[in-house]
């Protein structure tokens, strides 16, 4: 059995490069596909049975572990903007979720009010907020003391990958 498996490996294997570079023809170089491995890229729920992140903001640093049950995933955000909170005038993220975003993350801060959610894109921890109430119109605005550099990056990088 297993040599009738090496036989028919290598006539296959033959049989493609046969037809593949016939003579006189250069094979075509193989065209490199586009991937991204990011792991964590949305928003969870703190546990002390997940993945630890670590986040450093003046000089303080903070190291969260969180799991990816019942996340909000990065697919699940419709747009994302560059807004300015109308309480500190400091630049913040605007999102808008999809109607799955919008469920899951309406269960999410309901289940979770007065605990702390991670906000993760790119495998980088930008803030665990607490949640103060369920939010359930689809819409989230968050603030922290990022620069409008780093906000607009966060931005265009939730935009482009979602």
């Amino acid at each position: 059995m297993k040599n009738n498996i090496k036989r028919i490996s290598v006539y296959l294997l033959s049989m493609f490069l046969l037809t593949s570079c016939a003579v006189g023809q250069k094979s075509p170089k193989p065209t490199p596909i586009p991937y991204k491995v990011t792991d964590y890229n949305g928003i969870y729920k703190l546990d002390s049975l997940g993945k630890e992140f670590v986040m450093k903001r003046d000089g303080i640093t903070e190291k969260y572990t969180v799991t990816k049950q019942d996340a909000v995933e990065l697919k699940n955000i419709k747009k994302a903007v560059v807004t300015f909170s109308k309480y500190t005038n400091s630049p913040a993220i605007s999102i808008e979720f999809d109607a799955i975003g919008t469920t899951k993350f309406k269960e999410l801060t309901q289940n979770n009010i007065g605990k702390q959610l991670a906000f993760i894109f790119n495998n980088k921890l930008l803030i665990c907020p607490k949640v103060q109430s369920a939010i359930t119109q689809g819409k989230v605005e968050i603030t922290s003391n990022l620069s409008l550099q780093e906000t607009s990056s966060i931005v265009a990088y939730i935009n482009e990958n979602k």
